[in-house]
């Protein structure tokens, strides 16, 4: 993994800045295991919309059945469908569980398997069920937690949530800041920002004045 600042990310550092665990894991899958993967704030960004997105979609078809093989996946698949002719097979979910299947069979290609569960998503030919299977199956390979995920993926705390002398010291602080800035000292306005960051305090400098809030 490249990093432009040097160095993996930690994954306590992108929590504390907002973001889900999972969204880092999706980030991941998203490339080839063999290939460089370059980290950006806008790619974790784009992570974060993306699992959002796949969860929200998800979340009606809950429960999701057991599937954490092929061929659990496949006995799911040969009842008959809720819609089309009794007794049909939904093929179009059954080709969606072969395509993965020869994804992750052909060196992991994990970015494959997302794309097929997308497709999957959005492909009217797939039934309810077999939606519930395909999606499952994908969850079983991906281990992204679709089936109990909350579409609610922000991990910030409230300022509600601080004791009252938490809250006043964060202010101070902020405040601390602001004058030093006035005061053109700006390393200690640094010096500042970096004790609020490591309390979890994000600061942006607005042209009303600085606005906090908690990052985890």
């Amino acid at each position: 993994m490249a990093k432009s600042a040097g160095g993996a990310p930690r994954l306590a550092d992108l929590v504390n800045a907002g973001y889900h665990p999972m969204a880092f894991r999706l980030f991941l899958l998203g490339g080839h295991y063999r290939s460089q993967l370059d980290f950006t704030t806008e790619a974790m960004d784009a992570a974060q919309a993306t699992l959002r997105r796949l969860v929200a979609r998800i979340q009606p078809l809950r429960p999701l059945p057991a599937a954490g093989t092929l061929a659990a996946a496949a006995g799911l698949m040969a009842g008959p469908v809720t819609a089309g002719p009794a007794g049909q097979q939904d093929s179009a979910a059954a080709r969606a569980l072969d395509l993965m299947d020869a994804a992750i069979a052909a060196d992991l290609n994990t970015p494959k398997v997302l794309a097929v569960l997308q497709d999957a998503l959005r492909d009217p030919a797939i039934a309810p069920d077999g939606l519930r299977t395909v999606i499952a199956a994908a969850d079983a390979l991906l281990g992204l937690s679709l089936a109990t995920l909350d579409p609610d993926l922000e991990q910030r705390r409230s300022a509600e949530e601080l004791a009252p002398e938490e809250l006043h010291a964060i202010e101070q602080l902020v405040a601390e800041r602001t004058q030093a800035r006035k005061e053109r000292d700006w390393a200690r306005a640094d010096r500042i920002r970096a004790q609020l960051e490591e309390q979890g305090v994000e600061v942006t400098d607005t042209p009303e004045g600085p606005v906090w809030q908690l990052r985890g």
